[in-house]
């Protein structure tokens, strides 16, 4: 659940388009979304055990995954957003 499930849902941005820069946004914002929120979902589960003594395991999973996936998935949506995408779709569709 913590590798399966997180990767797949990140495969799945594709499925909002590539025909514009919102799409893909949408398509993107949506996969980590749901990757982070299976990552935070196992993370309370299965490793709550490693919270700090006193502390949630929820308020745990969610702090550690949000500084950790959850900043990963916002960096690569960043530079996602500043990739020429027109440019790509056209090569790849010439060919």
């Amino acid at each position: 659940m913590d590798y399966i499930l997180p990767y797949t849902f990140l495969g799945l941005a594709g499925f909002w388009g590539y025909q514009s820069r919102g799409k893909v946004f949408l398509g993107a914002v949506i996969a980590v979304l749901l990757s982070v929120s299976c990552n935070i979902l196992s993370g309370a589960i299965y490793f709550g055990s490693y919270a700090p003594e006193g502390m949630n395991p929820w308020i745990y999973s969610i702090v550690y995954n949000m500084m950790s996936n959850g900043l990963e998935g916002a960096l690569s949506i960043f530079v996602l957003m500043l990739l020429p995408l027109q440019r790509f779709a056209d090569t790849i569709l010439k060919k």
